[in-house]
């Protein structure tokens, strides 16, 4: 049996860079259904990759990177797989997982087709209203995708798999409710990265956040979330405990990265790196007896750890300059409805520490909650200048399909109808309420990003330092920020215009 694992071509808005990642999940799927089955091929395509720098217009404002549709067919027909699993993790790549679905059936309809990933699990009975789409799988994928091939290769019903989604043969749709596994993560063979093309990854200079100084890799060290912040899906998806592997266990993995790929760079995939602070002090220490010079914990830190010296300490004999750092907001009333458990003064608190030790720091707010006005949200981004952040970033609030946020929005028929899936970015929102409208946020958001990060030669100093740029390099980014900005004022006036 032959089973493809596909990372679809990506979509982005015209004006919007590319930004490339290994896909770690796929990977992960790979190396598990190696390990537990003998009778089976499977390869992993990264068409963003390996269709670079290709791009193709879609939809007037939109842009497909990656392998053509020619191109991919032709690689479906090449590899011959029974099953092509694919990914979807986020809500604006809903388009392009379904044309990529759509084209697998093309090249064979009996192929089986399986979606997984956060934005899957959260709208698998919208996925399998397209008749391209056989199964979704809600939750992890590692233990439910070997169950669906076991299923498959058995020729049974998938009403014994839980946590999927299918069509009965009367075509009724069944999906399952998300059951968080319990595996042990030790139990995980490492993400198999044999099966891409690693030195494309490091030739395009994959970043998160920021672009790699060494030869770098992803790594996995836990999984879950305690927070059950309103606007986010990971505790749905990877459960509310957070659960994480052995130090010696992340030691073997770290030794393979190092011999096979010379890496030298760790980009920390976990959502709370630093939770479990004697684990994580823990693993800093043993990551430098086994040469890794540097690391880049991706989403941050919780803000209590780093108001600790000791893994300050850690941090920056890693290599570690630039604190990334989620205020979220700088309203207590906003903090606490989106149940972030952190304050104002700890964030100036950090901001305090983080420069008394030459340390950079990375800001990302969110503006755009139900309950805000324009003035509020205005005030929230003049407060960012208080903080004194090195850098800022300011989201446009989405409210994501498996949030809490959605359900709400959707119940107060507050999500803008104009905004489709392929919409959803940072860059703009999708909440219109009585007090303003998803272009409102969009523009405030943008004009803080411009007034905060460009308004001095010392500010544009400190971007460039982060982003491992020179200050030319770095105003790209403004002149891309302003693009956007000019492009959502014209749609502002050209409704207000309308309206008259």
């Amino acid at each position: 049996m032959n089973i493809m694992l596909l990372n679809p071509p990506t979509l982005a808005r015209k004006g919007e860079s590319l930004s490339v990642f290994p896909p770690v999940g796929l990977l992960y799927i790979a190396s598990y259904l190696k390990a537990q089955l003998s009778d089976i091929s499977v390869s992993v395509v990264d068409a963003v990759v390996d269709g670079y720098p290709a791009c193709f217009s879609f939809k007037e404002k939109y842009l497909i990177y990656g392998l053509s549709d020619d191109d991919l067919k032709a690689k479906i027909a090449e590899l011959k797989p029974d099953i092509v699993g694919l990914t979807c993790m986020f809500t604006n790549q809903h388009e392009a997982v379904l044309q990529a679905a759509r084209l697998v059936k093309e090249v064979q309809s009996e192929i089986l087709v399986v979606i997984g990933g956060s934005h899957a699990t959260a709208v698998a009975d919208e996925l399998l209203q397209h008749q391209q789409v056989d199964v979704v799988v809600r939750g992890p994928g590692e233990e439910l995708f070997l169950s669906v091939v076991q299923c498959f290769k058995d020729h049974a019903d998938f009403k014994r798999v839980p946590s999927v989604a299918y069509r009965e043969n009367d075509g009724r749709i069944v999906v399952k409710p998300i059951v968080v596994s319990d595996v042990s993560l030790d139990d995980l063979p490492p993400p198999d990265f044999s099966l891409v093309n690693v030195d494309m990854y490091h030739k395009l200079r994959y970043h998160m956040p920021t672009p790699s100084v060494y030869k770098a890799l992803p790594i996995s060290l836990s999984r879950g979330c305690p927070n059950k912040c309103i606007f986010c899906y990971v505790s749905a998806v990877w459960g509310t405990s957070i659960r994480h592997r052995s130090i010696e266990n992340i030691r073997s993995e770290i030794r393979d990265m190092r011999e096979r790929y010379g890496v030298e760079e760790l980009h920390i995939l976990d959502d709370n790196f630093g939770f479990f602070k004697e684990f994580s002090l823990e693993f800093m220490r043993m990551a430098r007896q086994e040469g890794i010079r540097k690391i880049v914990p991706f989403n941050g830190s919780p803000i209590r750890t780093l108001l600790d010296d000791e893994f300050l300490d850690e941090l920056q004999k890693l290599d570690v300059d630039c604190l990334r750092i989620y205020p979220e907001s700088v309203s207590s009333d906003t903090l606490r409805k989106m149940h972030k458990p952190q304050n104002l003064q700890m964030i100036k608190k950090i901001m305090e520490t983080a420069k008394s030790r030459d340390m950079i720091t990375f800001s990302c707010f969110i503006i755009g909650f139900p309950w805000q006005t324009i003035s509020e949200m205005e005030s929230e981004a003049r407060m960012d200048i208080e903080l004194a952040s090195d850098f800022s970033y300011f989201s446009a609030l989405n409210a994501l399909p498996g949030t809490k946020l959605y359900k709400q929005c959707k119940a107060d028929g507050i999500l803008a109808p104009e905004v489709c899936y392929s919409d959803i970015s940072l860059n703009s929102g999708n909440i219109s309420t009585a007090n303003f409208t998803c272009l409102d946020v969009e523009r405030i958001a943008k004009q803080a990003y411009i007034s905060s990060n460009f308004s001095s030669s010392e500010r544009i100093s400190r971007g460039a330092r982060i982003f491992k740029q020179t200050p030319e390099q770095f105003m790209e980014r403004k002149k891309r920020a302003e693009f956007f900005l000019a492009e959502v004022e014209k749609r502002i006036k050209d409704g207000s215009q309308s309206q008259r």
